[in-house]
Order: structure tokens, then sequence, then C-alpha cells
């Protein structure tokens, strides 16, 4: 060791021995806990990333949210596109269920489908398109020397689609495999009967392709329903990854004054209505454990109710094993190993707001009594200063995920612009939590989660589900459907 060295060594042990004398001779060090319930943690006050410091103004109303990183040579890019991904006409049903596939597998004007394929696999691009109720989108992962290259390729694919022929009846197969399995699971069953009970028939955002549909799509359908979409005015967009800021400026501003804008737009859909709709609705269903959906309709946000509706959902069923309903449902009484509640939430439409669980035929009248007692008892008492603290800093403490990665902290700063929500909203949530009080919860309690209100739909055996729902809930009203109600679009 050099003499150097020597030195460094024993200034670094005085230094130990000058910070361990600090504290004095007597100095104890804090008592370990005898028990993990008794550890006490600081409070962790997470600052969420400021929209302003991502947000770049782009030409046609557009926006992008820039998010550098250098972890990895890579570009992470998505788009929104602001139109209605479905319309209200049923004969286009079959070629909605389609044109997105096609999009991406179905070439371009100037690409056949296995061109297409080698130019997207020989750069190692990820891409995706998707139709949906409200937004278009568009995606690309892509090495960052390349990601230039991909954005011709997405604008080709969305406004120049081929449609393929052949590859159109490989797509066709597999999405009439789909239909006809669409309700091999009890849980598929559920979801529809719960979306059919709340909503009717009658919204389109809520239709389905049947197999009649698929099977009658042509090729010129699918193209008529591809023009006029993907338009860059107003679209918002989400890049995150190595890149140079200024240059991604320049490079999605020559992308949105290049791309065509729709010479037709398609028309807004209409808010889709939730409706109260309470009693039993059941399908008899060949299945060992019993699929109920408890629900009613909430609001539309921005609402004042919202934040107290969350604490009030994270009290009764949404806070795991905190929560009122896994504590009597799942551990006291054993009945069921999925139960949770939630409030929906939409600044589009009116959400619902409910109790999912899953129990044994036998098992389900007690189940939903339960829940009902704990809704009550909830209503009545109100939630206890520990539950609201509970719930306020797991709620307050789960807005570090949306800010994970570069890729998520982009998506949800360009959600929130989607939403029209302000710049500050994530600043602001916490304090909105903070601002609910017990009275607040016990309020919308018996706004949203009102028993007499519920519509409850049972997916199970029903000469097992019945007798145990009229010995534990006498006197509810039943309506009995079936599978083909659902298919067909008609109510019992």
């Amino acid at each position: 060791m050099n003499r150097r060295s020597v030195l460094l060594s024993l200034a670094l042990s005085a230094a130990l021995l000058s910070c361990a004398g600090k504290g004095g001779a007597g100095a104890k060090a804090p008592a370990i806990p005898d028990h993990p319930s008794k550890l006490v943690y600081p409070r962790f006050e997470f600052v969420p990333p400021s929209a302003a410091d991502y947000r770049v103004e782009l030409p046609r109303g557009c926006v992008a949210y820039l998010v550098p990183s250098d972890e990895l040579p890579l570009v992470v890019f998505k788009a929104w596109f602001r139109e209605p991904g479905v319309g209200a006409d049923p004969a286009e049903l079959g070629a909605q269920a389609l044109l997105a596939g096609q999009m991406r597998r179905g070439g371009t004007a100037s690409l056949s489908p296995a061109e297409l394929d080698d130019a997207l696999e020989g750069d190692a691009v990820s891409v995706g398109l998707s139709i949906g109720e409200r937004f278009s989108t568009l995606s690309a992962d892509a090495l960052s020397d390349r990601f230039a290259k991909v954005l011709p390729l997405l604008e080709e694919m969305a406004h120049s689609p081929r449609v393929d022929s052949a590859r159109l009846e490989v797509d066709r197969a597999a999405a009439l495999q789909s239909v006809a399995h669409r309700y091999d699971k009890p849980g598929a069953v559920s979801r529809d009967l719960k979306n059919a009970v709340l909503h009717g028939f009658s919204q389109p955002a809520l239709w389905s392709a049947e197999s009649a549909d698929v099977a009658g799509a042509t090729r010129e359908a699918i193209l008529a329903l591809a023009r006029n979409r993907f338009s860059p005015d107003s679209a918002v967009f989400a890049v995150s990854g190595a890149f140079d800021r200024a240059e991604m400026t320049a490079l999605l501003s020559k992308l949105v004054e290049s791309w065509p804008a729709a010479k037709e737009r398609r028309p807004e859909l209409p808010e889709t209505a939730v409706r109260e709709n309470p009693g039993v609705h059941y399908v008899d269903y060949p299945s060992e454990q019993v699929h109920v959906h408890m629900a009613q309709p909430f609001v539309k946000r921005p609402h004042p109710d919202y934040y107290a509706a969350s604490i009030a959902s994270y009290v009764l069923g949404g806070g795991g094993f905190t929560s009122r309903l896994t504590s009597a449902v799942r551990v006291r009484e054993g009945l069921a190993y999925s139960v949770y509640s939630y409030a929906g939430s939409s600044y589009f439409s009116r959400s619902s707001a409910g109790v999912v669980l899953q129990t044994s035929a036998a098992n389900a009248g007690r189940a939903v009594s339960i829940v009902f007692s704990e809704i009550r008892r909830l209503a009545d008492e109100g939630p206890t200063p520990e539950e609201m603290s509970l719930a306020v800093e797991g709620l307050v403490n789960s807005l570090p995920s949306l800010f994970d990665s570069p890729a998520a902290t982009a998506e949800a700063l360009a959600a929130n612009e989607l939403d029209g929500r302000s710049l500050d909203h994530y600043a602001l949530y916490p304090g909105e939590l903070r601002k609910v009080t017990a009275e607040d919860v016990k309020r919308v309690v018996k706004l949203y989660f009102s028993p007499e209100k519920m519509a409850v739909t049972v997916v199970g055996p029903e000469s097992a589900v019945l007798p145990s729902l009229r010995r534990e809930l006498p006197g509810l009203p039943e309506k009995r459907w079936t599978v083909e109600n659902l298919r067909s679009k008609t109510e019992p």
C-alpha cells in the first residue's frame, strides 16, 4: 500500500469514528419493533412530472408529449386520432371487425403484405393500429436511428391499405372462430350481460359483429370504411426514448403538415346511456364458478362526487385486503377468492359503479347478501378515520405507477390531454382526495352503491343459483336471459 492510500484510509477511519461519537456515549439506537405491523415509515411525497415540461404544440392543432431518455437506443411512439371507430350502421359491423387487422396485415398501395412484413421486420420495427370507440391509434417501437423511416410506412398503412384478398380470408377465418367461441367462458357472458342490462342494445359503442356480419364483409366495404381515417387534425402524440427534442419536434411537425386531412369526418357517437335496472338478471350457464356483477349508473367526469366515490370504493372493496368486502366475503366467510368494488371513470359518457365477485352456485345468494349488508353499514356508519387514511394514501401512492417508465410517462400525459384535464391535474390529484370527508363518503355510498338500485347479473347454473338467491334475498325481481339474447341483441 502506498503512502497516499494509507493517508486516505486513516482519514476515512477518523471520519467514521467522529460520526459515531457525535451521538455521545449514552446515545441509543432506535428500538426495533417486535412485529412488522409496528414499523413506522416516513410519509412518501411523490411529485408527478409537469405536463408543461414535456408538452409541444404542433401544426394543425396537434399536441405532442416528448419524454427523452437515453436508457436504450429506442423510440416508442403512439398517436391518438380523435375519430369514432364505430358507426351507427349495423351493416358496418363485419367490416369494422376486420379493418384494423387488414391495415396492418393486408399490405399497402405500394407494398404487398409480404413486402410490408419484410420492411418492418428488416428494421426490427413493431407497429400497431387500433380503431376504438372514440379514438384510432397508431403505434411503433423502433431503434432510434431507424425511427424516421417508420413514419412513412405508418402513414401508408393508415391511408393506403391494400386489403389483400388472401390475407383477408385468413383474418376472416380467425374472426369467425373468435365469434363462435366468444361465450366459451362465463366471464365473457357476464361482461356482455352486464352491458345489456345497464345499457340495452341500442348503443353503437357496445355492438359486436356476429358470424353473418363477418362472413358478409367485402373487400370493398372494408376499403370504404378505411377512407378518411387517421386525419392528423387535433391528434395527440406520445413519444419517448433516445432522441433530440428539437429534432423530434421538427419530424412530427413535418408529419402532421404532410398527412392528408379527412375529406369527410365520421359523425361523433352519442354518449353511451346507462340506466337503472334493479333486480336479478341471470343466464343459465354450466360452470362451477358463478360470476356476479352488481352495478348501477354512476357519473360522467369531471364530477364533484368522483373523488369521494373513489375513496368509498377503496374502503368498500377496492383496497385489497384492507377493504370491507375482502374481509367479510373472502377472509371471514370464505365465499369468494375474488371480490372487489369499483367506481368507473369516463370523460365521454356516464360510467357505472358496483361490485364484482365469483363464488360457488350454492353460495351466490349468501355472498350477495353480505355485500349488500356491508354497503348499508358503510352508508349508515361511514368509514373510520383509519379507513379514510388508508384509502387516501393508497390512492395517492398509486400515482407513481403511472410514471414508472419514459413510455408510461408520455402516455399518461397524453391521456390527460385527451381527457381534457388541466396540465396540473396529476399534481392536484392528492389534494382533491384529501378534501374528502367521512360524511362525503357516506353520502356517495347511498347515491352510487345502493342495493335498491343495483342490477345483479349472475352467470351460472340456474338450478343452484336461484334457490340460493331466493333464500337470501327474497322478493327481488328476476329476469332470465340467454346467450342467444346477447348474440341477437334482443331483450327477453
